[in-house]
């Protein structure tokens, strides 16, 4: 099932006050927010607590994950 835009920007903002806990779920998350809509993507960075580097490494260890991930489902 695929999110609609606004709940997927909800889900990263909830998964945000708990980075460490939720790091590959928020990067998975944060990617496709990113990919689907990247003005909201970047809103995210501006109110949110995680701040532009983090963000974008966020996605990016999202992205170098995922191969792996499918690989074991």
């Amino acid at each position: 099932m695929t999110l609609s835009i606004e709940a997927l920007y909800d889900k990263a903002m909830g998964l945000s006050n708990e980075v460490e806990d939720n790091f590959l779920e928020l990067g998975k998350s944060l990617r496709q927010l990113m990919d689907r809509d990247p003005d909201l993507f970047q809103q995210f960075i501006q109110k949110s607590n995680l701040g532009r580097r983090k963000a974008y490494y966020l996605v990016e260890v999202s992205s170098q994950s995922a191969p792996a991930a499918r690989h074991y489902e």
